[in-house]
């Protein structure tokens, strides 16, 4: 049983040995749920964006054609207004629509992995079998629970955002002289405000995430009450672990660049035409495994906090 103590350094290097330690059976539970999001997402998106979508491909397909050949972006022969009119095209409705079906299927579609890392690190839970895929209550909960997360912190970001401009034109307006200069130093105060405050407050909420995967439900309450006191410590965590998990998935991405050149270095002096099939393939499995690692890591990094507040799961 812990101690019920949760350390920032001790709890990151809990979440590195659980992905490292599991790592395949990470992968088994997180690549089919993940992959099917990701597919579903590209379905909708192409389904009911295409004209801006092809808007953006030929955009920066003009893009990289004027960095190759050294042109400037006034070189490019592109006219900017094709953006609104493929968005009018599309329409608002249909837009909305998409955009919450994005929402809904990627918060589901990454619940599922979510919940089984929360358990398999808490519970000590093992999957067998080539892959895992479970959606009852427990993963909607999650889904409800992240979503109710990001709400909160999104809205508290927003009346910050806006109390703090009405704070900073009030201020510069009585300053006088140099309105303009205490302007810009009250846009960066707030700024760095809002930044401060939007970690803290996801950190202490996300608890609710490893709460919701093992007792159910949507518990913010609870993970408020858990996180009551610890609000820097579980602040610095998500932030050092987060620099963490960009360090280790940078230097995991330029692995497979590597690996990808030497493929298509190989394949295409061999004359083969199916080199860019090989590099996409290739991509695509690392790119998975970088977000099977990558969700992982981030469950791990408050599951560890819930399982030692809670004392809850092995010792």
């Amino acid at each position: 049983m812990s101690d019920g103590q949760v350390r920032i350094g001790k709890t990151i290097d809990e979440a590195m040995k659980f992905v490292f330690g599991n790592f395949g059976a990470v992968l088994r539970v997180g690549w089919l749920p993940i992959t099917l999001a990701v597919a579903l997402t590209a379905g909708i998106m192409w389904t009911l964006w295409q004209p801006l979508i092809l808007v953006y491909i030929e955009f920066f397909t003009l893009m990289n054609e004027a960095v190759a050949t050294g042109a400037t972006s006034a070189d490019l022969d592109f006219d900017p207004v094709r953006f609104e009119r493929a968005f009018e095209e599309i329409g608002v409705a249909k837009f909305a629509f998409g955009y919450i079906g994005l929402m809904a299927v990627m918060m589901i579609g990454y619940a599922i992995p979510m919940t089984a890392y929360c358990r398999m690190m808490v519970l000590g839970e093992r999957y067998s079998g080539p892959f895992y895929f479970r959606l009852g209550s427990r993963e909607f909960g999650v889904a409800l629970t992240y979503l109710a997360i990001t709400f909160i912190t999104v809205v508290s970001i927003m009346v910050i955002s806006i109390l703090g401009s009405i704070v900073i034109a009030v201020i510069a307006t009585a300053a006088g002289d140099e309105p303009g200069v205490i302007a810009g130093f009250g846009a960066f105060v707030m700024i760095v405000a809002s930044l401060v405050v939007f970690i803290w407050l996801f950190a202490r909420l996300a608890l609710s995430l490893p709460a919701s995967a093992l007792e159910g439900g949507v518990p913010i309450g609870r993970a408020w009450a858990l996180s009551r006191g610890m609000g820097g410590t579980l602040s610095w965590i998500m932030l050092l672990g987060y620099l963490a998990l960009f360090a280790v998935s940078m230097m995991f991405m330029m692995v497979i660049s590597m690996i990808t050149g030497i493929i298509l270095g190989v394949l295409t002096g061999l004359g083969s035409q199916l080199a860019p099939y090989f590099v996409g393939a290739i991509i695509a499995v690392g790119y998975i495994a970088v977000y099977c690692f990558g969700t992982a890591f981030f469950m791990a990094l408050f599951a560890g906090p819930y399982k030692r507040l809670t004392q809850t799961g092995q010792g």
